[in-house]
């Protein structure tokens, strides 16, 4: 019978530990894929509250030593496997990351990362005043970095698996679309006004097909199907490192056909006869031809046109009777939505007329001002309880 191993007390060892030449302790274990670990105590006692910990962690089938990497380079690891991302997408992700790694968090050891410590975390943003938006990117961030290590068995759950409304209050400005007297009103200051008959086309295709101000300014004279009467949308117009570069829709479902009423059909056909007088050709990603251009023949980006819109805004507000306090490209495709909605058109083709990869996002902007609509119909419900 072999003699068991003791420390310098002569103190029984157990299997694993062992004392260094130093006087510390070790102890050598087994990870959950099979490598060997060893752990440091400077006594004893202290090198046998780490063994629990270890065994207790190995129990619940967490990796013990992956669990003492940082969140620093978790997120690393979670990013680079995040590879469908499009490029205007990965972008807009590294600004939240900066903001992740200015944290306390990104310093922190995964393992420490409690979901107190998380919930304060979209406090302090909220505090320091950023929007409900930017903390919601922040949290889908952080959430999806903390659903990989706990998929790898190095956390026992999620500490950002929670509803971020249930924390900080959403307290952006909505996005109301406009009513039928205001679509009317400024529809009739367009067609007379000096600045707003340069946009009326861009107006009226927005509001008569949802499009994304983006998807619209990608458009191109062969996205124009004047024999099928539809608008192809297949691509769309970003600025990325201060170059205007081409990328795919925001969503999978982005690339669709849209149909074209008789408004939106004469609003092309006129951009189309404008287009005519460009002698310029601008290629941005391998595309020339974009129906709505500069005097140059550059295509406008989404900063342009919100910058027009605004200024269009302000020109109307100041002589019309009708108030309209806010309208932006997406405020068009808001209202489009809304009145796709509100004709009784079903939602499945409204999502794909708006290019939503998810319903829910299609019955979220359903208006206020629809609920007109509900209580007409609602009196028109028979219940036979007599």
């Amino acid at each position: 019978m072999s003699e068991k191993r003791k420390d310098s007390k002569g103190r029984i060892l157990k299997p694993g530990e062992s004392q260094r030449k130093d006087g510390r302790y070790q102890y050598r274990y087994t990870d959950l894929r099979g490598v060997r670990r060893l752990v440091y105590g400077n006594n004893l006692q202290e090198l046998r509250s780490k063994e629990k910990e270890i065994e207790l962690q190995l129990a619940k089938g967490i990796n013990v030593f992956e669990g003492k990497m940082k969140l620093e380079e978790l997120m690393d690891r979670a990013v680079k496997l995040k590879r469908n991302w499009r490029a205007s997408t990965a972008k807009t992700m590294n600004q939240y990351l900066k903001i992740i790694q200015a944290s306390r968090l990104y310093r922190m050891q995964i393992s420490n990362i409690r979901m107190a410590d998380c919930k304060q975390y979209f406090i302090d943003l909220h505090d320091q005043g950023y929007s409900f938006a930017t903390i919601s990117s922040v949290h889908t961030l952080l959430r999806m970095a903390f659903t990989l290590a706990y998929e790898d068995d190095i956390l026992v759950k999620n500490p950002c698996d929670f509803h971020l409304s249930a924390i900080v209050s959403d307290d952006a400005e909505k996005v109301a679309a406009l009513t039928p007297e205001q679509e009317k009103s400024l529809f009739a200051f367009l067609r007379e006004d000096t600045i707003g008959k340069r946009y009326l086309e861009m107006f009226t295709i927005l509001i008569g097909t949802g499009m994304r101000i983006s998807e619209f300014a990608a458009l191109t004279v062969n996205d124009i199907d004047l024999a099928s009467n539809v608008i192809h949308v297949n691509k769309q117009i970003v600025r990325l490192v201060g170059e205007l570069t081409i990328t795919e829709p925001k969503t999978d479902s982005g690339k669709r056909d849209i149909p074209m009423t008789r408004e939106v059909r004469d609003a092309a056909k006129s951009l189309l006869a404008r287009r005519q007088s460009v002698s310029t050709n601008v290629m941005v990603g391998g595309y020339v031809g974009f129906l709505s251009v500069t005097r140059t023949g550059r295509p406008r980006t989404h900063s342009e046109y919100a910058d027009a819109v605004r200024k269009i805004m302000n020109r109307y507000n100041e002589v019309c009777d009708v108030e309209i306090p806010r309208c932006t490209p997406h405020v068009l495709r808001h209202t489009f939505c809304t009145k796709c909605i509100a004709s009784g058109m079903d939602v499945k083709t409204v999502q794909y007329l708006m290019g939503h990869s998810d319903v829910s996002t299609t019955l979220n902007v359903y208006s206020d001002h629809v609920f007109e609509n509900v209580v007409s119909n609602m009196e028109m419900l028979k219940i036979h309880c007599n």
